[in-house]
């Protein structure tokens, strides 16, 4: 990934964001904040991400704000989206398995190299479904998104939650 003094920090946007997530979704009671890694793959770009999120529990819901970062390993040039996502999980009358779907904005930042190098930033929109379970203190998951933007996505990914 090379320093692009024109595009935003993701690191200090999304910090940004999880913090403002966390004082927004917050009451005086504690908030359910998780945070896990995620990999798997990029179906239209053809390659392996990997990433990174929050899980906000939104007051006393079953509605959650997942801010995420992931980093698509593209050959040529850098790939890295930052996704607002929020999603609601469905009742499975079980306390250790979970079943979501939600959406939310998407940003995409692409960086080609080449001789013909095209840096863009698109503005999308996520629709995903995922499925965990609780195992102790871990909760892996398996989720499937589609960025809807200039350059569509479908994203496969497993991940874990602490």
């Amino acid at each position: 990934m090379r320093f692009d003094p024109a595009k935003p920090c993701l690191g200090l946007l999304a910090a940004t964001l999880v913090t403002s997530g966390v004082l927004l979704c917050s009451t005086p009671a504690a908030a359910d904040v998780d945070v896990g890694l995620r990999g798997g793959y990029y179906t239209d770009a053809g390659e392996p991400f990997l990433g990174a999120d929050v899980l906000i529990q939104i007051q006393d819901t079953r509605w959650f704000f997942n801010p995420n970062l992931e980093y698509v390993f593209v050959q040529h040039g850098d790939l890295e989206t930052l996704n607002l996502d929020v999603h609601y999980d469905l009742d499975t009358h079980d306390k250790d398995f979970y079943v979501w779907l939600g959406g939310g904005p998407a940003i995409l930042f692409r960086d080609e190299s080449g001789p013909h190098g095209d840096n863009q930033t698109d503005l999308g929109f996520d629709l995903l479904g995922g499925v965990g379970w609780q195992l102790k203190s871990l909760v892996p998951y398996l989720q499937a998104k589609a960025i809807i933007s200039d350059e569509s996505e479908v994203v496969l990914a497993v991940g874990v939650r602490f």
